[in-house]
């Protein structure tokens, strides 16, 4: 049986990515990407995933300003927000 061998270099993909999109006046949205290589994730009873993001406490959300879109189809997807 003939082998060989070559080095290669695996980078880790990132499951999560949060950046602002934009600013307007004291309004300032994020975006955030989960999971963009449509991975499979652990999730509570095989359907849901759950997100937490801590925010400053010089920011208040706005709760009726979060989408959440499924990007390969662009549908709306459910949630329940847990404010904390």
């Amino acid at each position: 049986i003939n082998t060989a061998t070559a080095p290669a270099t695996i980078e880790s993909q990132k499951k999560l990515d949060k950046q602002i999109t934009g600013k307007r006046s004291e309004k300032i949205t994020f975006t955030i990407e989960a999971n963009p290589l449509g991975e499979k994730l652990p999730a509570e009873n095989g359907t849901t995933l759950t997100l937490v993001d801590k925010l400053s406490s010089s920011l208040i959300l706005d709760t009726g300003s979060i989408k959440v879109i499924n990007s390969k189809t662009n549908a709306d997807v459910s949630i329940q927000l847990l404010l904390m």
